[in-house]
């Protein structure tokens, strides 16, 4: 089967679509400061939620993005988010609207607040690039 000719990004098409991203971990415990996205284009993050298989009740999650430096240093995309609820069960990021439109080049990353002991986390995005 013949391939493809890859589009250059200023000729793809507009996108609308959820990114499932497992997260890393070592020894099963996930693992701090991760990136999880690149936005090749002007990108909005509409929706984010966090599931995972093993919860903690003293540490906090929150995506952070920025073009460049450490996750820790990133603007803050969403507020802390408690990794205390029950395994299995979706909980959803408050996404912080003035900064959710994530300019082309930048990143999103997962920082963890305290000593987390969580695992078998996976982070959620809905996406899109058509700027209302």
């Amino acid at each position: 089967m013949a391939g493809e000719i890859a589009l250059p990004i200023q000729e793809s098409p507009d996108l609308l679509t959820t990114i499932v991203v497992p997260c890393g971990s070592t020894g099963g415990v996930v693992v701090d400061n991760q990136f999880l996205f690149y936005a090749e284009k002007d990108t909005v993050i509409d929706a984010a939620w966090c599931v995972f298989g093993v919860n903690d009740s003293d540490a906090t999650l929150k995506l952070t993005t920025a073009a460049t430096g450490a996750i820790a240093s990133g603007t803050d995309l969403t507020s802390a988010l408690a990794i205390d609820g029950t395994a299995g069960t979706p909980v959803q990021f408050t996404i912080t609207e003035t900064a959710n439109l994530i300019p082309a080049g930048s990143w999103v990353g997962m920082e963890i607040t305290g000593t987390s002991t969580a695992s078998e986390m996976v982070i959620q995005l809905r996406i899109r690039q058509k700027i209302r």
